[in-house]
């Protein structure tokens, strides 16, 4: 289930989150184990004390079902709150998600006449992805220029001066690759945050509430630990007990 909205409501003895959100498969049952999982490559293990739908206790909802899910912490998972569970979170059963960060995706870029961008894009474009419910800003570049890029670190090798050249050639390489208007490319995806995607994920592309490119994942390629996009500072300490992301 992907989260739409988290709520906290308080108690007598303490306060509980309330995740709200679409059953997208699998069936989800009161008082059993499930993760929060996205925007970190740690899981956040949890308890479902209930579920809800239109002020109806359930035991249990359907793929389809909008339903409001109480959540308390399970395992190494010590707090829940609106600060550490977010919109675009996963909420799944324990072990049946995996986060990426590095995909390969089929992508339109929507023209002019149809509201998206008047001009191209080369690599490095960096706007917001928009799936499931999640907002995700993602680097965008060319299987092309990674590929001249692996050769080049082979002919230069990865010290600082040969670093240097590949930094120089790669410039060269990269003014002439370009995502027009009304082009559908392969290109290579890194996410600014680990997020759980599989292959045939659709998604939008977006620039600020613009959309401009829509796309659909072909390949899962993996989780890159060191990855970080310049702008996204990623958060660590009190962030991570249930995902990670630094609240704006």
């Amino acid at each position: 289930m992907a989260i739409e909205h988290v709520h906290e409501t308080s108690g007598a003895e303490k306060k509980t989150v309330v995740v709200t959100g679409r059953v997208d498969q699998g069936i989800l049952k009161a008082n059993t184990d499930a993760e929060l999982v996205g925007y970190s490559a740690k899981k956040s293990p949890v308890k479902v004390t209930g579920l809800e739908m239109y002020h109806k206790t359930l035991d249990e909802c359907q793929p389809g079902d909008s339903v409001g899910v109480a959540l308390a912490c399970a395992g190494d998972t010590t707090s829940l709150s609106k600060d550490n569970v977010e919109r675009g979170m996963v909420l799944a059963a324990p072990g049946s998600t995996t986060v990426y960060n590095k995909l390969r995706a089929q992508v339109y870029l929507l023209t002019k006449e149809e509201g998206g961008r008047h001009t191209g894009f080369g690599p490095h474009y960096r706007p917001q992805l928009f799936f499931h419910c999640a907002d995700i800003t993602a680097d965008l570049s060319f299987p092309k220029a990674e590929a001249a890029r692996e050769e080049l670190i082979k002919k230069h090798g990865k010290d600082e001066e040969g670093m240097k050249k590949v930094q120089a050639d790669m410039k060269a390489i990269e003014a002439d690759l370009i995502c027009m208007p009304g082009d559908n490319v392969e290109l290579l995806v890194t996410l600014a945050y680990p997020m759980p995607v599989e292959k045939g994920l659709k998604f939008t592309i977006r620039e600020g509430k613009i959309t401009v490119g829509c796309g659909t994942v072909i390949e899962t390629m993996g989780l890159d630990n060191k990855v970080s996009i310049e702008g996204i500072k990623k958060a660590t300490g009190k962030g991570a007990a249930a995902g990670g992301k630094k609240k704006k």
